[in-house]
């Protein structure tokens, strides 16, 4: 009779077991997707939020009502962030849940071993994802813009391509150079006198002219300057 009793008490007790086990489990569901909600991220970038389990110790009942969740602090998400979840029940609960974030965004990297002096080109580059928070505004994105360009130091394996470790106009080369204004353009040849990455202000001899002007690196080969 005794055992019989057991055997009923266990039989009751489990469905709350699983019941409270299945709330833990999606309570941590949806703090990560509400973390993820708040992140932008480009569709090129690899994105894991990961919270923390909740305590199952802590036997919360199932919350009727839907949760309330905020990120904590100024609400500004971080690598490690903590989200705070509210059931609003009566009565209901209150707990803090640590959430880690991790953000992986693409960059052109070396795809072989690239010595000093090499043409880059799509057979010596790749792309390769790198945490967020490492990234520099020296890297690129778009391997087409580096593609052409000429490394001026030893790149490792993987190894993202800054811009000071090559010169997509290099000195001597000659490049085109675009005067704008307006919709306006002119176009004429040049010679580089400075190496220079994407965006950089070089010196730069007017074939024609023989004048030296300032123009800014706007492409493998290409120079732009303002009317």
């Amino acid at each position: 009779m005794i055992r019989l009793i057991k055997l009923i008490y266990l039989a009751l007790l489990l469905p709350v077991i699983a019941c409270a086990g299945e709330t833990e489990t999606d309570i941590q569901q949806q703090v990560s997707d509400y973390v993820l909600s708040q992140i932008q991220t480009e569709p090129s970038d690899k994105v894991d939020v990961i919270a923390n389990a909740v305590d199952q110790r802590l036997n919360l009942s199932a919350c009727q009502q839907p949760l309330v969740l905020n990120i904590t602090g100024t609400g500004e998400i971080r690598r490690n962030t903590t989200v705070d979840v509210t059931c609003p029940d009566t009565p209901g609960w209150h707990l803090f849940v640590p959430v880690k974030i991790r953000i992986q965004k693409p960059v052109v990297a070396a795809a072989t071993p690239i010595s000093k002096g090499t043409v880059l080109s799509a057979d010596n580059l790749t792309i390769a994802y790198i945490d967020s928070f490492m990234l520099n505004g020296d890297m690129t994105t778009d391997m087409s813009l580096l593609i052409g360009a000429r490394s001026k130091r030893d790149i490792r394996t993987n190894q993202p391509v800054r811009q000071n470790q090559i010169c997509v106009v290099c000195r001597d080369d000659m490049v085109e150079i675009i005067a704008e204004k307006g919709g306006m353009q002119i176009k004429t040849n040049g010679r580089a006198l400075q190496d220079g990455a994407l965006n950089d202000m070089i010196r730069v001899q007017n074939i024609r002219s023989q004048r030296i002007i300032s123009a800014v690196v706007s492409a493998v080969g290409q120079v732009k300057v303002e009317m």
